[in-house]
């Protein structure tokens, strides 16, 4: 039960069956740096184990935990249809109100709630209309 729920992004559920937030702990590795070329810099997280279920593609709300602090944040997971074709699928999340150098670190994901399906949107405009929605409603459910 739980590993279906994650397989279709219903992560309230799959906290409910584990008793706690589902988690994903990685290293911040560099991206192509489209993130903050669009204004939401994000943070490029490489899962540390190979068996580690990746919930479904889409947008989640995520407390992020670094180094002791924790921090709101929109996690991505997907291929980043608008702005790439043919990708492989990456895990990124925008911390907000968050501006400090963390390549390589360690940082552990928590699954809050999810926000919505991975998209393309006809426009990068369309798609940063969407990014600050999805932001919102971030701050609201975290």
């Amino acid at each position: 039960k739980i590993r279906q729920a994650l397989q279709e992004g219903r992560v309230k559920d799959a906290a409910a069956y584990l008793g706690y937030n589902y988690r994903l702990t990685g290293k911040v590795v560099r991206g192509d740096g489209n993130g903050r070329k669009f204004g939401y810099p994000t943070a490029n997280i490489e899962i540390n184990y190979r068996y580690k279920l990746v919930p479904a593609y889409g947008v989640y709300a995520v407390k992020v935990h670094i180094a002791g602090e924790v921090h709101s944040g929109a996690l991505s997971i997907g291929v980043r249809p608008t702005v790439h074709s043919n990708s492989a699928a990456t895990v990124e999340v925008y911390i907000i109100n968050f501006d400090r150098d963390i390549y390589n670190e360690s940082i552990t994901l928590e699954f809050i709630d999810y926000v919505r399906e991975e998209k393309k949107f006809g426009s990068i405009d369309e798609m940063l209309v969407h990014i600050a929605q999805d932001v919102e409603q971030v701050k609201s459910l975290c």
